[in-house]
Order: C-alpha cells, then structure tokens, then sequence
C-alpha cells in the first residue's frame, strides 16, 4: 500500500463533514460540541497521516496501519466501556462520550478496508481478551502472597 493511497481514503471520508452530520442528527450535541469532536478525529487522522508521510515502504505503511487501528480501536473501546459504566451505575451516559466514540468509530471504518479482513478479525479478537486470565492471580490475596 502506497502514503498517496492511504491518503486518499482517509480524506475522501470527510470525517469533519461525516462526524458534524452524525452529531447534528443525533441530537446529542451542539455545534460547538460536533466542532470540538470532530476536529479531535480530523486530528487522530491528519497525525496518522503525517506519520505515514516518511514512510516509503508498503509493508511498513501496511504495517504502521494496522498499528494505528489498534491504537484507534482500544480508545474506542475504553470510551465505550466508560459509557457502559455510566449507563449502568447512573442510568445515562455523558453525551459527549456517546459521542466522542461515535465519532471514532468513522475513523475506524475509514481505515478498516485498508487493513486485510484476517488481520482485521485477529486484532478484534485480541482486543476482546488482550489479558491470558489464567496468567495473572485469581484474587488480591494471591497477588499479596507473590510479593
């Protein structure tokens, strides 16, 4: 994969245009609210982007890709078990995290076709269990014990 297409998918998805749209449906934000939020992931993508802009091997740019959507999907899923949370103890979650990971969830979709489907399904599975259980003490009591 070359910078030049990577650039082009990233730009043709008009995240500000895409994300600015999704807030003013969702009724969630204002305009300086859907403003903030998506320059936050116009920024996530421009930075990507800029890293990708030095380098010039395809296997690297593939595989820096692949790197940045892991970096990508582990904030959305820390935004979404944040918003889980709060749904759960207080019955709501703060618009501004619904949204926020809404957001990011554009940009992930803009980079998910340049990243092989097989790689895609194996970065999924590890970031649902990133932590072998069975590695780590059962109980507090155990962790004491090991110190």
């Amino acid at each position: 994969m070359t910078y030049e297409f990577v650039e082009e998918a990233v730009l043709s998805a008009k995240l500000s245009e895409t994300i600015g749209v999704m807030i003013a449906e969702s009724g969630m934000g204002d305009a300086a609210t859907g403003k903030e939020i998506a320059g936050w992931v116009c920024q996530l993508a421009e930075d990507f982007l800029m890293l990708l802009k030095d380098i010039d091997d395809p296997e690297q740019i593939d595989a820096t890709t692949a790197i940045h959507y892991i970096e990508i999907k582990s904030h959305w899923i820390a935004l979404n078990t944040r918003m889980n949370y709060q749904l759960a103890r207080q019955g709501q979650a703060d618009p501004t995290i619904v949204l926020k990971g809404a957001a990011v969830s554009q940009f992930l979709a803009t980079l998910e076709p340049l990243i092989k489907s097989a790689d895609i399904d194996a970065i999924t599975q590890f970031l649902s269990e990133p932590i072998d259980k069975n590695a780590w003490p059962a109980n507090e009591a155990t962790v004491a014990e090991a110190a």
